[in-house]
């Protein structure tokens, strides 16, 4: 209720199976990995008059601010229409696009001294994704014990390809006692 739900990127994919894989992370993506990991920590922040620091400043290309702008208005649109826990949510992802940015252009980049376009257009896919899982962890939150076993007997539905037998279903789910029972919530 006092907001700190909303400050949080809520994701919850949907469930899959595991399946075994021979593929391995190569050892030149882990070398990349931990030298963009090393230049990162070593980034220091901008000092003030009095010895102190300061967070360091990185501008937006032109490009980069065309889009944030476009994106802070459509995102602004939609959350103006939104009400609750979820409006809340929205109006903190806003800021997120920004902050994702800086982080991409920052590994692609650890010098960068601007935020670039493309470094931006991610930033903003990737707080579009939060806020469409945003609503959906939401509004799973919000549903009632009936629409949760419905929305969780049609994920298991949609986890076999849209095709289930009556014992998959008694499988998965315990509470079907028989195939009749089964049948019907299919």
């Amino acid at each position: 209720e006092n907001g700190i739900a909303a400050r949080f990127h809520f994701s919850m994919p949907p469930r899959t199976s595991k399946q075994w894989t021979e593929n391995e992370i190569p050892r030149q993506v882990k070398a990349q990995f931990a030298e963009i990991v090393s230049l990162l920590h070593q980034l220091e922040p901008d000092h003030d008059g009095n010895g102190g620091d300061q967070p360091r400043d990185l501008g937006l290309t032109p490009e980069a601010k065309e889009a944030f702008v476009s994106f802070f208005d459509e995102h602004a649109a939609e959350t103006a229409e939104l009400s609750g826990d979820l409006a809340a949510a929205y109006a903190k992802l806003e800021a997120s696009a920004p902050r994702f940015a800086l982080v991409f252009e920052l590994v692609k980049n650890p010098a960068s001294v601007l935020v670039g376009g493309e470094s931006m257009t991610r930033g903003i896919a990737l707080s579009r994704w939060f806020a469409e899982e945003a609503r959906r962890v939401y509004s799973m939150l919000s549903e009632s014990a009936e629409e949760q076993a419905d929305r969780e007997l049609t994920d298991l539905i949609d986890r076999k390809g849209g095709n289930v037998t009556v014992r998959d279903v008694q499988r998965a789910r315990r509470e079907y006692q028989t195939s009749e029972e089964a049948e019907a919530a299919v």
